[in-house]
């Protein structure tokens, strides 16, 4: 019986150094400090619901990417129940990307293109716990975070018009990791919420728009070229909406004005480098 229970032990042992050998090196990575390099494509359109714009006619949109850089922490620790997991990050880009509207004197998509100069900024913060499920890495989270969107339409010229987007959002999501080598981590990320607090200001007005679901899904890989130095890359998805304003005065040149209903997608792609603790 002794002989035998030994030899399982023998038999079980590599399965577990590799399980241990994964998990140590996706602590690793959800202990780190990094600044990464980014490009976001941008595709936000605008359509008309009959009571803002004619139903489903797209009003404008803007399409193109954008580039900056992200900052971003992460902390994994047994805290409070073990493998507490708490992350914070902010990201801006900016850039010029292309507007297809209508001009007053031909209201019909497509007759007015001109550029949009184009700033957004994301703050996110994330709380949740990590869950070892023999060599892969399983953490449910909570989010939130806030999206700022600033554009100015045709600015170099007279009809330039800015407008400031916002939201607040919340979110479940989960965060699945693996090490298929010991040097390289691959994270695999997604998350459901929901936008509150949308509004848009222009003209000296302040619109509040209506909240949507949100989603966010991403890839990453994490490689250690050093024990405490480490590259990164990855893509990431995201898209939301946002209802129609109500109608309301425009105080600045009289008559009435609204916010049409509205779609954003972004695609994210981003490589950096990180300091493992």
């Amino acid at each position: 019986m002794k002989i035998r229970l030994m030899l399982l032990a023998v038999l079980a042992s590599p399965g577990l150094a590799q399980a241990d050998a994964s998990l140590d090196a996706v602590g690793a990575v959800n202990n780190e400090i990094g600044l990464n390099l980014i490009s976001t494509h941008m595709n936000y359109s605008e359509t008309g619901n009959g009571s803002v714009g004619p139903a489903g006619a797209e009003l404008d949109s803007e399409d193109g990417h954008v580039g900056g850089f992200a900052l971003d922490a992460s902390l994994m620790q047994d805290i409070l129940f073990g493998r507490d997991y708490v992350a914070l990050g902010y990201d801006r880009v900016h850039g010029s990307v292309t507007y297809t509207g209508a001009t007053g004197a031909d209201p019909v998509y497509g007759s007015a293109v001109e550029k949009s100069d184009d700033t957004t900024d994301n703050f996110h913060l994330r709380w949740g716990r990590g869950f070892a499920v023999q060599h892969w890495l399983v953490t449910p989270y909570l989010e939130l975070g806030r999206h700022a969107w600033d554009r100015v339409v045709a600015p170099g010229l007279a009809i330039g018009l800015t407008e400031n987007y916002t939201h607040d959002y919340y979110g479940i999501g989960t965060m699945v990791q693996v090490a298929p080598v010991r040097a390289l981590v691959l994270t695999l990320r997604g998350l459901a919420g929901r936008t509150f607090d949308a509004g848009m200001t222009a003209l000296g007005q302040n619109l509040s728009l209506g909240d949507s679901a949100l989603y966010q899904i991403g890839l990453h890989a994490d490689y250690a070229i050093m024990p405490a130095v480490h590259l990164r890359a990855g893509i990431d998805y995201m898209q939301f909406d946002y209802g129609a304003s109500p109608w309301v005065t425009d105080t600045l040149y009289g008559g009435w004005i609204a916010e049409p209903d509205s779609s954003t997608r972004l695609t994210t792609i981003d490589a950096g480098v990180a300091y493992s603790f």
